[in-house]
């Protein structure tokens, strides 16, 4: 702009005079941030009215509910079933005496004679041996055919033996068959559980208290034959009855488990 002195207006600088400082004071960039704020506030309405709303759930949409899975239910082991208890058969000897307790006569009572009490813990002394022995030669041969007869021994304390008919002493033993009426003083409850003798391990044996209170059935099988025995108890409390019945291996014409029913019927016969 020309200066109404006529002279040409030049730059402070180019006239000699110093410049002015110039200003660099922040307060003149105020307007321009304010501007470019409300700017920005504008455009973020205006865009927000544009946009759609959230939809409220209503109706069946405002009961639905995150479905909740359910936790898996714990798994066990199914524990395998156990085997149900069994009653073992009851095989050889053992067998034999449940299949015998069955043919023997129930309600036996056999009484020691008084005059035996003289000889309690004593060995008796007959005349004769058979003195103290039953007759029964004769009802056993009713009972099982054949004859009979009686070859040693003698009761209480000891045993009356009988064989068939032919003895021979010299028989060889696994050949041999006999029967046998014993009797022992005492207190019955201990003899009562006296076994036959046997060569392989423990007789078996079996209650058999239908024949007679506390009575027992005892037997074996082993190298020397078959043997089997009814114990049973005097009903006055003097003592043990045993009635035997013994085979050899090699002897086959008489079993044991046959001659004693019919041995403890001839006996009973005798003392009942």
């Amino acid at each position: 702009m020309g200066r109404h002195d006529g002279l040409i207006a030049l730059p402070a600088t180019l006239a000699g005079h110093e410049a002015p400082p110039r200003r660099t004071s922040w307060v003149r960039w105020v307007p321009v941030v304010a501007l470019a704020a409300t700017a920005f506030v504008f455009s973020w309405l205006v865009v927000g009215a544009a946009l759609p709303s959230t939809p409220t759930p209503t109706g069946l949409d405002s009961t639905l509910v995150p479905r909740q899975t359910a936790a898996a239910a714990p798994t066990t082991a199914t524990p395998t079933p156990l085997a149900a208890p069994t009653t073992p058969v009851p095989t050889g000897m053992e067998a034999s005496l449940i299949d015998l307790a069955d043919r023997l006569p129930t309600g036996v009572r056999l009484t020691a004679p008084p005059g035996w009490a003289r000889w309690a813990g004593g060995h008796p002394t007959y005349a004769r041996d058979v003195d103290g022995c039953p007759h029964v030669s004769r009802r056993l041969g009713e009972s099982l055919g054949g004859r009979w007869t009686y070859v040693y021994g003698t009761m209480p304390h000891d045993s009356c033996v009988w064989v068939p008919v032919p003895w021979n002493p010299k028989q060889p033993v696994d050949q041999r068959f006999t029967f046998a009426i014993g009797f022992w003083q005492g207190e019955a409850h201990q003899l009562l559980g006296a076994a036959p003798a046997c060569d392989a391990g423990t007789p078996a044996t079996l209650a058999v208290p239908d024949v007679a209170p506390g009575a027992v059935l005892s037997g074996c099988t082993d190298g020397a034959g078959t043997r089997v025995r009814l114990a049973l108890a005097d009903p006055g409390g003097t003592g043990v009855w045993y009635l035997d019945a013994a085979s050899g291996p090699n002897q086959h014409a008489y079993a044991p488990a046959t001659v004693l029913p019919a041995l403890v019927q001839a006996t009973a016969a005798w003392f009942g």
